[in-house]
């Protein structure tokens, strides 16, 4: 790919040092003449810094990454919810005393069935936030199923709970596989934060059939 600088602002830009013109790449080994941008970069960061922020900022009306959705798709048969959780988790290594907070985001989602919810595989979740066919429906029933969707989350604050604690074990999990090469010992969880965050709601409505 290739990355005009002029069509930047100077604080992504100067991410990507000298020149207007930058050749990168995602992909590693990198091409000869290409500079390799991963998640790790500062170009990436400064990126995800912004908009986070945007998001989160309340007096910006405009610009901003949207951190909660309605629309009409044909992906879906059935309402269906995506939800952007951030899962933090107090762990500590085994026989020590000192704390440290994991933490990462998690998406989690589900359908809604005449039985209740029906909690979807992570990969279904990660195919329908990228769902292109995606369309506009009023504003004024985009708020009324949204605001329902909220009320629905207080009956499942347990579902929220028991997904964060399934998660925090894994997280304690993974931990203790990649501190064995670094000589340390194993985790143990101590403090799951509850309740979760929630950094972005979805609502995906089925297209009416024909």
């Amino acid at each position: 790919y290739i990355f005009r600088k002029m069509n930047m602002e100077g604080w992504l830009s100067e991410a990507l040092g000298q020149g207007d013109k930058i050749h990168i790449s995602f992909q590693s080994p990198t091409p000869l003449g290409f500079r390799y941008i991963g998640r790790n970069h500062r170009f990436v960061e400064q990126l995800c810094h912004r908009i986070i922020a945007n998001s989160l900022d309340k007096e910006k009306k405009d610009q901003k990454a949207a951190r909660a959705s309605v629309f009409s798709t044909d992906a879906v048969e059935t309402q269906t919810t995506l939800i952007q959780f951030r899962v933090r988790n107090v762990i500590r290594e085994v026989g020590k005393q000192h704390d440290m907070v994991s933490e990462e985001m998690f998406l989690w989602g589900y359908e809604q069935t005449p039985e209740g919810i029906h909690a979807l595989d992570i990969d279904v979740c990660k195919k329908l936030l990228h769902t292109s066919n995606a369309l506009d429906i009023s504003r004024e029933r985009r708020e009324i199923i949204f605001e329902k969707e909220l009320k629905h989350f207080e009956e499942l604050h347990p579902d929220f709970i028991k997904v964060v604690t399934t998660r925090s074990e894994e997280l304690v999990n993974a931990h203790t596989r990649f501190a064995k090469y670094l000589g340390a010992k194993r985790y143990e969880a101590v403090t799951p934060v509850l309740p979760p965050d929630i950094l972005g709601v979805y609502v995906l409505i089925p297209n009416p059939k024909l």
